[in-house]
């Protein structure tokens, strides 16, 4: 839904931006919000109140500057349980009841260590990538080249993957890039002579940067309407001469645009 509203093949991207924000600051309750601030947040690159209102209607309780982030809490439920009883100090010590009648053979406490409770190893462990069987290809990798428009350089783009070990949420997130990029204009332009070679979007992370997403015709349109160079704006008496010319740029390019 939410790529929908923003006709914005990256509305998931955003969403895990959002998140990882939430992550960072250890709460999904925001104070003194506004467009700019969650545009700031989500890297989002137009008009920040067009994300404000979508997230609104998807992802986001607002209330005023007050935000609340819908479903974060309850998917790391167990990572807020971990910071909560890390703040208590963790597991309570061992007490001697009566200190006045020790007994013949005292117990004796473990020395304090830095090893971490079973629990917390378990999902340290569950983040880890699955090993895949020796000899094979690394698990993920296989649909990472399926989707990859420039096959060359196999091992070397093998190893790259190994060395990212990616988690089965940044498989999908790099998956989900790749697809968007692959409609991209810096990928499609001369026959995709300027497609990275596999390895080296992996050893660059390049799923982190943002995508160049082509532009319609009707969000062309969309920007032509609401720019202060459009004659019809209502601040077009203010308009800047270098507004007028980027207005005029614009103009050209839309009327160009099949």
């Amino acid at each position: 839904m939410l790529a929908r509203l923003l006709k914005d093949e990256r509305a998931p991207i955003y969403v895990i931006r959002l998140w990882a924000h939430c992550q960072q600051r250890k709460t999904d309750r925001f104070t003194d919000w506004n467009p700019d601030v969650l545009a700031s947040v989500c890297r989002w690159e137009t008009d920040g109140l067009t994300l404000w209102e979508a997230m609104g209607k998807t992802f986001l309780e607002i209330d005023g500057g007050n935000v609340v982030v819908h479903g974060w809490a309850q998917t790391n439920a167990a990572l807020i349980s971990a910071w909560e009883n890390g703040k208590r100090g963790g597991r309570p010590k061992a007490v001697n009841i009566d200190p006045q009648k020790p007994s013949e053979n005292p117990p004796v406490n473990p020395p304090q260590t830095d090893r971490l409770t079973d629990r917390e190893e378990k999902r340290r462990e569950d983040r880890k990538p699955p090993k895949a069987p020796k000899g094979a290809e690394p698990v993920g990798f296989a649909d990472f080249w399926g989707v990859y428009p420039r096959k060359e350089s196999k091992v070397k783009a093998i190893n790259a993957w190994k060395k990212a070990e990616p988690d089965q949420e940044t498989q999908s997130r790099i998956l989900k890039d790749v697809v968007a990029r692959k409609a991209s204009e810096a990928w499609t332009k001369e026959n995709g002579q300027y497609i990275p070679h596999p390895a080296s979007y992996l050893n660059q992370r390049r799923w982190e940067d943002l995508i160049e997403v082509p532009q319609t015709k009707e969000m062309l349109a969309d920007k032509l309407r609401a720019h202060p160079g459009n004659p019809n704006h209502v601040a077009h008496s203010a308009a800047t001469s270098q507004q007028l010319s980027e207005f005029a740029e614009m103009l050209t390019k839309y009327k160009a645009m099949q």
